[in-house]
C-alpha cells in the first residue's frame, strides 16, 4: 500500500523527481498507472498547486493502488515496487491536517472494497460478522439485530437532531455501509448516522422512518467505492 508523504523542499527524499503538469483526482491514477511497478520512491513537485488539487491527486493515487489478491499466490516480482509518493510543498504540516479527511476516505473505501470481494465460498458469514463488529474501536455502537442483521451507529452527544438511517439488503451492500460507517467514524461527524446492515437473507418487512437505501445491484468493487462516496460526500455536506 502507497504511504503519501508531505515534505519542503529542503526536506525533499531520494526517488525519482517528477514535476506534474496535470491536475486533479486523475493525475494520481495515472501516476499509479506508469509507475507502481517501475519506482520505489515518487517525489512530486507541487508547491504551486493549490491544497485541494494535491489532495485529490493524492486521493487518485491511494485509490488506483488498491487490489485485492489476499487469495492470489504471485511472485514477489509480480507485487507494485512503488512504496512512497512525496508532494513537495510549501507547508507540509498544514498540507497534511488537509489530508486527513482524504485520507479516511480512502480508509474506508479499502475497508468495503476488501468486504465486497471477499468470496462467499471462503469468507463465511460469521467472519464477516466480526469484521464489521471490529469497527467498535472508532466508538461506533455496534447491535447484532438477528437473522443475519447487524446495526452500526454514530452518535454525537452534541446534537439532537434524529438520526440519518442507511439501509443495506444484501452483502454487497453492506460492505458499502459499513465502509461508510467507517469515514464517518474517522472524521467524528457531527451528524448522528446509524446504519442497518443485511448481511445474509431477504430484509422483510424493514419499516423506518425516511431510509437511505444503498444500492442493490452493485457487481464490481469499483461501483461499490463510487456508492460510498456518493453517500459520504452528501452526508459529510448536510445534504441528506
Amino acid at each position: 500500500m502507497v504511504m503519501i508523504m508531505f515534505k519542503s523542499a529542503e526536506q525533499k527524499p531520494d526517488g525519482l523527481e517528477l514535476v506534474l503538469s496535470a491536475i486533479g483526482e486523475e493525475t494520481g491514477r495515472v501516476l499509479l498507472r506508469d509507475y507502481a511497478y517501475k519506482q520505489e520512491d515518487l517525489c512530486l513537485n507541487a508547491e504551486k498547486f493549490d491544497d485541494d488539487i494535491i489532495c485529490r491527486i493524492a486521493l487518485g493515487a491511494e485509490l488506483e493502488d488498491y487490489r485485492f489478491d489476499k487469495y492470489a499466490k504471485l511472485a514477489p516480482e509480480d507485487y507494485p515496487k512503488l512504496e512512497t509518493i512525496t508532494f513537495v510543498v510549501k507547508n507540509p504540516l498544514e498540507m497534511r491536517l488537509k489530508y486527513e479527511p482524504f485520507a479516511a476516505l480512502a480508509n474506508a473505501i479499502r475497508f468495503a472494497r476488501d468486504l465486497f470481494n471477499e468470496p462467499e465460498s471462503l469468507y463465511q458469514t460469521e467472519q464477516y460478522f466480526f469484521e464489521i463488529k471490529r469497527l467498535e474501536y472508532l466508538n461506533l455502537y455496534f447491535k447484532d439485530l438477528g437473522d443475519g442483521l447487524v446495526m452500526l451507529e454514530w452518535k454525537n452527544e452534541n446534537s439532537n437532531k434524529e438520526p440519518l438511517i442507511v439501509v443495506a439488503q444484501n452483502r454487497k451492500a453492506a460492505a458499502v455501509g459499513a465502509g461508510l460507517m467507517k469515514a464517518v467514524a474517522l472524521q467524528k461527524l457531527a451528524l448522528p448516522i446509524r446504519a442497518c446492515l443485511k448481511i445474509e437473507g431477504e430484509l422483510d418487512d424493514f419499516l423506518i422512518p425516511n431510509p437511505i437505501f444503498i444500492k442493490q445491484n452493485l457487481s464490481t468493487d469499483e461501483q461499490a467505492a463510487t456508492e460510498l462516496r456518493k453517500l459520504y460526500e452528501h452526508i459529510s455536506k448536510g445534504v441528506l
